[in-house]
């Protein structure tokens, strides 16, 4: 059986991923301007841990070496939570954290 290896590059994309973290710190300055409250750090820890591999791509380099892009963002759970964010309601806030929070303690 004849073996075809072939040189591989994985590129990782990550401007997604930066571009989500600095709208959501500028939402959470805005709506949190004292200080973000200690039970919404506990749940940023675990949302910025949610991440996706989206959009893969695979190209043919000019060297031969075939190119493998992924792209990173965050999951669902940041998107709801950065809806809440852009309605700048805080206590909305505060009820998807709490929703979320005793939603993961049913599972365990």
């Amino acid at each position: 059986m004849d073996d075809k290896s072939q040189l591989c590059s994985l590129n990782i994309e990550t401007s997604a991923i930066a571009e989500q973290s600095k709208e959501m710190a500028e939402l959470l300055q805005t709506c949190f301007p004292e200080g973000i409250p200690s039970d919404l750090l506990s749940y940023l820890k675990r949302l910025f841990l949610n991440i996706v591999i989206s959009d893969g791509t695979s190209t043919l380099g000019t060297s031969g070496t075939n190119e493998i892009t992924v792209r990173l963002n965050f999951g669902s759970d940041f998107e709801s939570f950065i809806a809440a964010l852009r309605a700048r309601k805080p206590g909305l806030i505060h009820n998807y954290v709490a929703s979320f929070s005793h939603a993961s303690s049913d599972k365990g």
